[in-house]
């Protein structure tokens, strides 16, 4: 349990005024013992139940009981992807690797098998680097934006109001399909949700579901 008499929370709408603020933030808990470390679990509402993509814990069940975790976190302004292992008695992380192709601001990044997928700011595209080594994979020219994943697809929501339907699961990155996004008005920034095989997508105030189930003869 941390003894250290401040408490600091950063969830999505953090922002920072100092652009070494995390790397401070890093080497604070590295030389002070009695600094902890949380890390959050995403829990749903509706049905008490995690959320089995989110870092750190993809495989909740598996993972639980572990001394030792690898977590990640993505910040934008310049800083990039970065990989972190606690240590077993948690007074410190040590940095992995560092990736700055993947700088991602607030619209998120997916965990898929061993490879992460994320739209990258300063590139305006997206990219996947493998989550062992933190090298580039591969990149998809679609804008940056959302990026969400179901049934070993990744749907892509980009700023521009292109809404595209991407396979993950070779090396290359392979668009399959894509539409724009014409009802509604103003900026195209919020996460679509896929509930039984129905796409939800809010712009603006408008609300739009599409059919995406399999259809079967």
């Amino acid at each position: 349990q941390s003894k250290a008499p401040i408490l600091v929370l950063m969830d999505d709408d953090a922002e920072f005024q100092d652009l070494d603020v995390l790397e401070r933030i890093n080497n604070s808990v590295n030389e002070n013992p009695n600094a902890g470390i949380l890390a959050m679990k995403i829990l749903y509402f509706q049905n008490k139940e995690f959320q089995i993509n989110c870092f750190p814990h993809k495989s909740f069940e598996k993972r639980k009981n572990l001394h030792i975790f690898d977590t990640y976190y993505f910040a934008g302004c310049g800083n990039g992807t970065v990989k972190l292992q606690l240590s077993e008695d948690g007074s410190s992380v040590k940095e992995i690797w560092k990736n700055t192709d993947l700088i991602n601001y607030f619209s998120g990044v997916v965990k898929f098998k061993n490879k992460i997928f994320g739209a990258s700011e300063d590139k305006n595209k997206w990219v996947s680097i493998d989550a062992t080594t933190g090298k580039l994979v591969d990149s998809l020219d679609f804008k940056k934006g959302v990026t969400i994943c179901a049934d070993s697809m990744l749907y892509l929501y980009n700023e521009k109001g292109d809404f595209g339907l991407v396979n993950p699961n070779g090396e290359k990155m392979q668009l399959v399909s894509s539409f724009k996004i014409s009802k509604g008005s103003k900026e195209h920034f919020s996460h679509p949700v896929i509930k039984n095989g129905i796409l939800y997508l809010r712009h603006g105030k408008s609300l739009m579901a599409y059919n995406i189930k399999k259809q079967t003869k």
